[in-house]
């Protein structure tokens, strides 16, 4: 990497920790910044009245402080940081501390919470991938991959373009992390669903899957729930610059993806040395 390259993407993970003090801005006098424990109520109201729900770990993880406490680790300095958490979980066997690689951020305006949205490690289908046999260190690679945006509301009559931002910024967020894959699901038709496709996500068609050979290497699939449709955004972080918000697929190669190679090699060493 030349001098200039080096300067740009050093540029790219100032932005992206900055992003965690500053916030981001949102339409009508809005800012969006990293949930408070005081807000927690707040934020499961609106969650609960868009038909979703704050994941009782995800409330916690707020309350302690550690909620994003990786995650914004990864943004700053890379995966190292990840490497440690994993082999905590790996050691431990408690997928609960993957909660350090979640977000939940509020649009505040006035000191009131009149947004939400909350991505998270896809710890259940982690969890029923080691439950299958599938190899711990193999399985809690995807902790650093693959995010689901479990909840994304706002308070009624605020403007659409909220959504949009909030959106926008825990996709800004995990692309600097460097994952691959952000999903989410909604009921069919939903108006929802359309937010996520104007931001790069593709809707899946009813009844169809999504492989994650990406991730896992292994034939697994993404799928959504019955009366939901799945929408999927890739983003291949060693194709484009750290902080682009341009999507592009991934391809597929032979052996284990280029992705967590790497990555599963050196857990492997940290877990056995540790």
């Amino acid at each position: 990497m030349g001098r200039a390259s080096k300067k740009r993407a050093a540029a790219a993970g100032r932005v992206g920790t900055d992003r965690f003090t500053r916030g981001w801005p949102g339409p009508g006098n809005v800012t969006i910044r990293p949930a408070q424990p005081d807000e927690i109520a707040s934020i499961a109201e609106l969650a609960g009245a868009a038909g979703t729900a704050l994941n009782p770990s995800l409330r916690v993880a707020v309350g302690t402080g550690v909620m994003a406490r990786t995650l914004k680790a990864c943004v700053r300095s890379g995966r190292e940081d990840w490497l440690k958490l994993l082999t905590r979980a790996v050691q431990s066997g408690d997928l609960s501390v993957l909660h350090e690689l979640s977000l939940v951020l509020a649009a505040v305006r006035d000191g009131a919470v009149v947004g939400e949205i909350s991505v998270s490690p896809a710890i259940g289908l982690m969890q029923n991938l080691i439950n299958d046999g599938v190899a711990p260190v193999a399985a809690l690679c995807a902790a650093h991959s693959l995010a689901k945006v479990t909840s994304l509301a706002t308070a009624p009559r605020e403007e659409t373009g909220l959504c949009d931002a909030l959106l926008q910024a825990a996709i800004e967020t995990y692309d600097n992390a460097g994952y691959n894959v952000l999903y989410s699901s909604a009921p069919a038709e939903s108006e929802a669903l359309s937010t996520f496709t104007g931001h790069g996500f593709d809707l899946v068609p009813p009844g169809h899957q999504v492989s994650l050979w990406l991730i896992f290497g292994e034939q697994i699939s993404l799928k959504a729930r019955e009366g939901e449709q799945l929408v999927v955004r890739m983003h291949d972080p060693e194709d484009r610059p750290r902080g682009g918000s341009q999507r592009g697929a991934v391809p597929a190669r032979a052996g284990t993806p280029h992705a967590n190679a790497d990555l599963l090699s050196r857990a492997a060493a940290t877990t056995t040395s540790a």
